[in-house]
């Protein structure tokens, strides 16, 4: 029996239906759970009921705190419903023009459902009885959207336009922007943003393959604006390009004769200048080359003469000592040293030692002959044996006063003592993000769990989550199917690991979950130790152990965590023993393995395990004149 159900209160008052428990005559409990359409502000709908055909009212007094009074549910078996023969659209939903990936949305929509007596009934399309089919959020162009209900169908069109890419713009400069002439044109570190018509953003690297550069011209200084294009959107960022220049001139070798005798030429062999360009380079010149000029060189008079060197409009100086000629009779005594020139390295950092290659004394001597008495000098290397340099200490930073001493004479000259400044050397995945398989289009790159391992200069580590705002993470493009590199960008240096990107359709591979790890180790070793030149890593077999930040433990084989672990210290290029370290949910464990020579590989004296056989069937062979080739690997006894 077909019945009309009202929701009335205790006073026959309309009330919304809500859901009605209600208790037929073979004590059977049906719920109904429906919202139902509203005419004239009565709740009503079609149910098939099995209860008696006699109004029957059931009161409930849970509904109570619905109605504030009891509830009733009248059975009024008025008119028996008959089949819906066909539906039509009576109205589209108020949204029919979609963008890529966009959900269908049929709020507003109506169809009209015509029953075999002629009557009809309006039925909303988001009504659960009504299903909606034919809807592809990927593919752009007219599609016809089947609406059924009842068994029958009917369709309206929507329109899906294509995901364009509306603008782009510089996120990120490149972290050069300032160039000399000659110097190539570097992008890394630069970002662009690339805006699409559903508003969405995408960060792009400018070194994806995909993005062109242009307008750069490496020989022309000045401001330049370059362009970056990015399927036909373009940008742009500007570089200053500068000419290169002399900046300073200095003393680099000094000649290998500083001593002069009265009347003697001047001679620079060996003597070079380094010259110093704005842009850091430097370059040597020979003293005597032909570009430079040198003044100032006078040896008529004995005593300390400045030379003047210059080179492209740049000066420096450097002293040479005129002697009178040596005389039988003569008697030196020492006077005094100095400091000639100071040695090539006066800046050091804390625990490195001394150098004093290229520093030079000056040693003045009081020359008497007969009632005559003149000054001459010596230039000493402070290398020579003769010579004792002390005062250096490197444990501590600051200015460092470092004594010289000849003969009892002394002098002092400064270096500098600096913390060793600690930098980033390089970056990697040691942690790869708990989600790395995405549908396309549908998933946002998720890096929840990521971490990277930022190793300094000073051999210290550092761990950073890949979430931390001073991470970057590049070319992840939802849209594209099968496997994608994404760029991890972290204070200009850069590593990559991988996502894949599957279809819609498809069962993802799983995300693994690891946990928190507190500490892990191998409880069963890898089934290959021993390497041949040439051959890759293999975990198959190992066997970790894992204890967890909640004290619970579990064992799992590597192999079944593909792209989970990263390895280090394997070189199958080297012969010999290797540490190698594996890196596992944010744990080292390390296995020892051996690497040999090929040529040390020892053929075996049968083909496989079941020698007796193996060595009668290589009889036969030889016997019957067939040349056996063997192929020898450390992996396996064949």
């Amino acid at each position: 029996l077909y019945a009309y159900i009202y929701l009335t209160d205790a006073n026959g008052e309309n009330g919304k239906f809500v859901g009605v428990n209600y208790k037929d005559n073979s004590n059977k409990r049906n719920e109904f759970t429906k919202e139902y359409y509203t005419n004239n502000n009565l709740a009503l709908e079609t149910y098939l009921f099995d209860g008696p055909a006699s109004d029957t009212n059931y009161n409930y007094a849970n509904y109570q705190t619905l109605f504030g009074k009891d509830a009733y549910v009248i059975l009024r078996p008025e008119k028996v419903i008959t089949d819906t023969t066909k539906i039509t659209v009576k109205t589209n939903p108020t949204k029919t023009t979609y963008l890529q990936k966009e959900t269908l949305d049929v709020t507003g929509g109506v169809i009209t459902a015509t029953q075999s007596d002629g009557s009809t009934l309006d039925i909303p399309m988001t009504d659960n009885r009504v299903s909606i089919s034919g809807y592809d959020a990927n593919k752009a162009g007219e599609q016809t959207i089947n609406v059924t209900y009842k068994g029958k169908s009917t369709s309206f069109q929507v329109t899906v336009n294509e995901i364009t890419i509306t603008s782009i713009s510089v996120k990120a400069n490149p972290t050069k922007t300032n160039y000399f002439v000659g110097e190539e044109l570097s992008v890394a570190g630069g970002i662009i943003k690339v805006t699409y018509s559903d508003n969405s953003t995408k960060d792009i690297s400018m070194s994806n393959s995909e993005v062109t550069i242009s307008g750069y011209n490496p020989n022309t200084a000045g401001q330049q604006t370059i362009q970056v294009a990015y399927q036909e959107k373009t940008t742009s960022f500007t570089v200053v390009v500068t000419a290169v220049e002399l900046q300073s001139i200095s003393i680099g070798q000094y000649p290998d004769k500083l001593i002069y005798q009265v009347g003697e030429s001047l001679n620079l062999t060996g003597g070079e200048i380094l010259k110093t360009y704005n842009n850091g380079m430097v370059s040597n010149v020979d003293m005597n080359d032909q570009s430079v000029t040198v003044t100032g060189f006078d040896s008529t008079t004995t005593g300390t003469k400045t030379i003047t060197l210059t080179v492209g409009g740049k000066s420096t100086t450097m002293e040479i000592i005129v002697n009178s000629a040596p005389d039988p009779t003569e008697v030196k005594t020492l006077d005094s040293i100095t400091v000639y020139s100071n040695p090539n390295k006066t800046s050091y950092l804390i625990g490195e030692e001394l150098d004093v290659t290229g520093g030079k004394i000056k040693v003045k001597y009081n020359k008497q002959v007969g009632d005559t008495t003149t000054i001459e000098y010596e230039i000493i290397d402070m290398s020579n044996s003769n010579v004792t340099v002390s005062g250096f200490s490197s444990t501590e930073e600051g200015n460092k006063t470092i004594t010289v001493k000849y003969q009892e004479k002394t002098a002092t000259f400064t270096v500098t003592v600096s913390k060793v400044e600690v930098k980033i050397q390089k970056i990697e995945v040691t942690q790869f993000p708990s989600k790395r398989n995405y549908r396309q289009y549908q998933e946002n790159l998720n890096l929840t769990g990521g971490k990277i391992t930022v190793t300094k200069t000073d051999n210290s580590t550092e761990v950073v989550e890949m979430t931390n705002s001073e991470v970057s993470v590049l070319d992840f493009d939802n849209s594209k199917l099968g496997e994608e590199t994404l760029r991890v960008l972290y204070k200009g240096f850069e590593t990559t690991f991988k996502v894949t990107i599957y279809d819609q359709e498809e069962e993802p591979e799983e995300d693994y979950d690891i946990g928190n790890v507190t500490s892990a180790e191998i409880i069963q070793q890898p089934e290959i130790t021993t390497y041949v030149q040439g051959d890759s890593f293999d975990v198959s077999g190992i066997v970790l152990k894992l204890q967890y930040d909640d004290g619970e433990t579990s064992t799992i084989e590597l192999s079944e965590y593909p792209g989970q672990y990263t390895v280090s210290g394997f070189d199958s290029s080297k012969v010999g023993e290797q540490t190698v370290t594996i890196h596992f949910a944010g744990q080292d464990v390390q296995v020892l393995v051996t690497v040999k020579a090929k040529e040390d590989i020892v053929a075996p004296d049968t083909f496989a395990t079941k020698g007796f056989i193996s060595k009668i069937i290589a009889s036969i062979l030889l016997i019957s004149g067939f040349m056996i080739m063997m192929k020898y690997t450390s992996k396996k006894n064949s």
